[in-house]
């Protein structure tokens, strides 16, 4: 009775494994809002609206005639990183012209649309900083970020400090980056970087059953092992399984038919299983993650059952455990 009790629970299970899980991958683009140009005397070049400056884009301009002088540039990239999600631009203007007028070098004012996308919500933390290079107080040196593109200036080069917020993108979030330089004499650059980084996290949810069993695990950092560590493993299981996948809410067993008052499945769906030997009373078994930026704000549950005297259906389930893929 119960060997067909446990393989109509694990063919529950199998049909878990081929349910589609749900996966936060995170993502970015950055494209140019406004035809985004720099000029040197008569010559000029653009990036035209609506263009990628993804994973780079570029411009320049060059101007030599007689006792001037004048050239400008723009550089635009985008890079994805163990260490997150990066945006960052420069532009330079220069005036090594012998006289004043007759000529100038700038850039913009350009606006870049950088857009963070995570189909679930993964949440992080956005830094903004800035350089800028002068060597006259007439020259001109702008950029501005606006978070949300909602038209408020959250961060300028004019504060003269990083910016480091916490935030959740759910969805996307697009985030406006404004540039300007003006060259009256020398040469002025400005430098702007943004990033954003998520942080692994790890948290319990849920009861288990039994003495209780109980399955806790470590930070789930890309490049490194997930472990995942059941305890109080009762003596008559000679192996624990840790099933992976979706976070669920709590399904008492009785509904599958199992008499094990107070065990639940915390899992809505699963992607694998893995087990391990009983080692007095504990097991460990091992997720590698890959070192892939892309895996950044991947949210993965775990829940382990094994065998058990402590209820007539003799098996017994943990709490669940459930983590984000961070750095």
């Amino acid at each position: 009775m119960h060997r067909r009790r446990y393989a109509v629970f694990f063919a529950f299970f199998a049909a878990m494994l081929a349910a589609p899980a749900l996966r936060a991958q995170l993502s970015h683009t950055a494209t140019a809002l406004n035809t985004m140009s720099c000029v040197a005397g008569s010559n000029g070049d653009s990036i035209p609206a609506g263009d990628s400056l993804s994973p780079s884009n570029s411009m320049s301009a060059f101007f030599s005639g007689s006792f001037q002088l004048f050239s400008s540039s723009g550089t635009y990239q985008t890079s994805t990183l163990a260490s997150g999600l990066q945006f960052s631009l420069a532009e330079t203007s220069s005036n090594q012209s012998s006289f004043s007028g007759g000529g100038s070098a700038a850039t913009g004012p350009n606006q870049s649309l950088w857009v963070i996308q995570a189909p679930q919500p993964v949440a992080g933390t956005l830094r903004v900083v800035g350089s800028s290079s002068s060597f006259t107080v007439f020259n001109t040196r702008v950029a501005q970020v606006d978070i949300g593109n909602d038209g408020t200036i959250d961060w300028s080069l004019a504060s003269g400090t990083p910016l480091q917020v916490p935030l959740t993108v759910a969805g996307s979030l697009t985030i406006r980056v404004v540039t300007q330089t003006a060259a009256a004499l020398g040469q002025v650059s400005i430098n702007v970087g943004l990033s954003f980084a998520v942080q692994a996290t790890k948290a319990t949810y849920g009861t288990g059953c039994g003495s209780p069993l109980t399955l806790d695990s470590n930070l789930p950092v890309i490049g490194t092992n997930w472990n995942f560590t059941t305890t109080q493993v009762d003596a008559v299981s000679p192996v624990a399984f840790t099933f992976f996948g979706d976070r669920g809410p709590a399904v008492p067993l009785s509904a599958l038919g199992f008499d094990a008052p107070g065990c639940f499945l915390h899992l809505a769906s699963a992607l694998s299983a893995l087990s391990g030997p009983n080692l007095g009373g504990s097991t460990v078994v091992t997720v590698a993650i890959p070192l892939q930026p892309t895996l950044i704000g991947l949210p993965l549950s775990g829940q382990s059952l094994c065998l058990s005297l402590a209820n007539p259906s003799l098996l017994v389930s943990s709490n669940g455990v459930e983590g984000i893929v961070g750095s």
